[in-house]
């Protein structure tokens, strides 16, 4: 009894005495203090009607002792009797499924799950009989709109352990519900997105290797340590060498000697110009002249 007092009083000043106090509150602490306000209240309207039914009042009583406090929480209630006929709900569960109490009340839960096409909630509810508490969602059509409920239903005995009551609260998680949708929405269209970029990617890549391999000039790529670890047609031509003879080796095996030094400052030295002649042994140590430019490669792995 005191705790349920004690959560009906939180309620009301929320919403009317301490107003300014709970508004200036931050948001978290605000959102716990529901959750805190509302699991005190529902667990003390459970310990209201399980010691009214231990005293073996009247079920059609026990609606109204605390239907006052019951209106005042933000989730929907229903309380129904052993033969499933529901006998009591708030104003709150009302306004969730747009009907009225007295559209509801004295209908039993089979009537109701037909009336709005529920599936699964009728065996759900009978579980309640042999003792089972339960949690699940529902998803109903309302005035056209899709509507999502989580609903957790208790049952509640007497001392003789005789089925007296089940009592269900009801709580609308549509935003939520739509809100998740979206985000899985999203993550899929995002998903989508970077698979089509990395296939463009990789299609990009497969292209420029193509125009590299088969362009009429020579192309080297040379790691950290100047070794060869690709070679295009042009410059394989050039040298009148086979790919396998020039891929891992250093690019110095095949430049005249005079010509190490030169080529070594394009690579390593901060030249404006990254252009000079450099000479390249071919077959029979056949000189070749060529016009080399370099172009540094940003990465610990590649240069």
């Amino acid at each position: 009894m005191i705790l349920l007092f004690t959560s009906g009083m939180w309620i009301i000043s929320k919403t009317s005495i301490n107003q300014y106090l709970y508004d200036t509150l931050p948001e978290e602490i605000r959102r716990l203090s529901e959750l805190i306000g509302l699991g005190s209240f529902l667990l003390g309207i459970l310990s209201f009607v399980v010691i009214l039914i231990r005293r073996e009042e009247n079920i059609g009583e026990l609606a109204e002792r605390f239907k006052t406090l019951a209106e005042h929480i933000s989730e929907g209630y229903i309380l129904s009797n052993p033969d499933g006929i529901i006998i009591d709900v708030n104003e709150q569960f009302c306004r969730f499924i747009s009907i009225t109490k007295q559209e509801i009340i004295g209908y039993s839960v089979a009537e109701m799950v037909r009336r709005f096409n529920i599936s699964g909630v009728e065996q759900k509810w009978l579980t309640r009989s042999y003792g089972v508490s339960g949690e699940y969602e529902v998803e109903l059509e309302v005035n056209n709109k899709k509507k999502y409920f989580w609903i957790h239903g208790t049952p509640i005995f007497d001392k003789k352990k005789m089925h007296k009551a089940t009592l269900a609260t009801v709580k609308d998680i549509t935003e939520l519900k739509v809100l998740s949708m979206e985000v899985k929405k999203n993550a899929k269209e995002l998903e989508k997105r970077v698979e089509e970029q990395t296939k463009k990617l990789k299609e990009s890549e497969e292209n420029l290797k193509k125009l590299i391999m088969t362009m009429n000039e020579g192309f080297l790529l040379l790691d950290i340590q100047h070794r060869i670890v690709m070679a295009n047609e042009c410059f394989c031509q050039m040298v009148d060498k086979e790919i396998e003879q020039i891929v891992g080796h250093y690019i110095f095996e095949f430049l005249e000697s005079d010509d190490l030094m030169r080529l070594l400052s394009l690579l390593e030295l901060p030249e404006i110009d990254r252009r000079k002649e450099i000479t390249f042994l071919g077959a029979n140590n056949k000189e070749i002249t060529t016009l080399v430019s370099v172009s540094i490669i940003p990465s610990e792995k590649v240069e």
